[in-house]
This record gives C-alpha cells, structure tokens and sequence, in this order.
C-alpha cells in the first residue's frame, strides 16, 4: 500500500482501520473515501494507485467511473417516501409509477 492521505476525525477512527486494512490486504489498489455529517467534512482519505500498472497514486482528486451510485439513490428515495407512508412496498409498482403500465 502506499502512503495514507487525508484525515480522520477520531469518531471515524474504525473506518479509517478498515479503509487501511483494504489497501494493506490488497482488496482495494486504489480508492478514496468521504464522509460529511451536519454539512461538516468527517473523513476524507486516499491511499494507493489510480492505474493498474501502479505508476500514478491515487490523488486527492483522481477521477473514478462510478456505475452504481444511481441505484443507492433510488434506494434512499423510496424509503424516504416509503418512511413518509407516501409508498407501499408491496402494492404492484405501477400503483404508485402509472407511467410503468406501459
């Protein structure tokens, strides 16, 4: 593993173990982990490379193809609605998307 970045508030401290112990175990080669709670930046960390051939490290800013952050939002907003009692979660779906009848 390369060099850790960044920091960790103490309250985060078991997440930033495990975010080191990814990278020294090889489970991650490269990666990046951010976390804010009340609008306040908590964790911010990158550690290893950002190429297979392992000659670019992992930057504060490297770029990252991301392919299923969509499906954690979706999740988030239905059980928001679902939380709300705006959405039933075994009624069929096009009772509440009538569009999906089609």
């Amino acid at each position: 593993m390369g060099e850790l970045h960044g920091f960790c508030d103490q309250r985060f401290e078991p997440l930033e173990a495990l975010f080191r112990s990814n990278q020294e175990s090889g489970i991650d080669e490269g990666a990046s982990l951010a976390a804010t709670l009340g609008g306040e930046l908590v964790v911010d960390l990158w550690a290893g490379s950002a190429d297979y051939e392992r000659t670019r490290p992992w930057a504060e800013d490297t770029l990252v193809t991301v392919f299923s952050t969509p499906k954690l939002m979706v999740n988030i907003a239905v059980l928001r609605l679902y939380a709300r009692r705006l959405i039933d979660l075994d009624a069929p779906l096009p009772d509440s998307w009538p569009a999906f009848r089609q």
